[in-house]
């Protein structure tokens, strides 16, 4: 797949694999298995992302009151001066986002995609990407965020009474193709950890990422105004 970034200096971090992990071998596919840690900064509400390794691999900008700028921006390096791998866009009076790979700043380069809610509960969400096959052609996938206490990242059983654990589904296959377990009540800055467990490139993690971080603010976001979370489990 021709890399989207359109800048010499953004590289995808690929974290290590983690094929001998254990985890729910019914849903979770180990053999292409990465984990992603994800932090929050104590200050404002910034979001960082780790490899197990404890690497640095995106700071997360958050900007809350700023409606001509991207709400989320993901820059491939430890802070804000590093340069943007992608962002993504919450709609103006809408459960929608617009998430891009790239970025803004080189638009002929970017690629867009819709993330579709399909619950006032904001805890489903749909969008589509082109993944590369093993033949090498590129297929048009669909893939659901739901929200589960069946499956856990990395092996974990997630809490029954947390609502932010998230299965990735494709739609083709209905394969569980990534896993996010909440931290819950662990750690006070740490958020959870994402497992992605199919081998459709680092755009496709990136893609992931960028759709949990943009489910799991607009959650957090409702929450802080003091709006309901109820909704399905998987």
């Amino acid at each position: 797949m021709t890399n989207p970034f359109g800048h010499a200096d953004v590289k995808l971090r690929d974290p290590p694999s983690r094929g001998s992990d254990s985890a729910d071998t019914q849903s979770v596919d180990l053999a292409h298995s990465r984990v992603y840690h994800i932090y929050h900064t104590p200050i404002r509400y910034d979001y960082r992302v780790s490899d197990v390794n404890k690497n640095h691999l995106y700071y997360v900008y958050n900007s809350h009151l700023k409606p001509l700028k991207a709400d989320i921006t993901l820059h491939a390096g430890e802070n804000s001066k590093e340069p943007v791998a992608g962002v993504c866009k919450f709609l103006h009076l809408s459960r929608h986002c617009k998430v891009g790979l790239g970025d803004p700043q080189h638009a002929g380069a970017m690629i867009w995609e819709d993330l579709q809610c399909q619950n006032l509960a904001l805890s489903k969400y749909r969008w589509p990407m082109s993944v590369p096959m093993a033949d090498g052609r590129l297929e048009r996938r669909w893939f659901v965020w739901k929200r589960t206490h069946s499956v856990g990242a990395d092996g974990e059983s997630p809490l029954l009474f947390s609502l932010r654990n998230y299965k990735l589904i494709d739609e083709q296959n209905g394969k569980v193709v990534a896993v996010f377990t909440s931290n819950s009540f662990k750690s006070v800055r740490k958020n959870g950890k994402l497992q992605v467990a199919v081998g459709y490139g680092p755009e496709f993690d990136l893609m992931a990422l960028i759709t949990l971080l943009a489910m799991y603010e607009k959650v957090r976001r409702r929450w802080a105004k003091g709006g309901g979370g109820g909704g399905d489990g998987g």
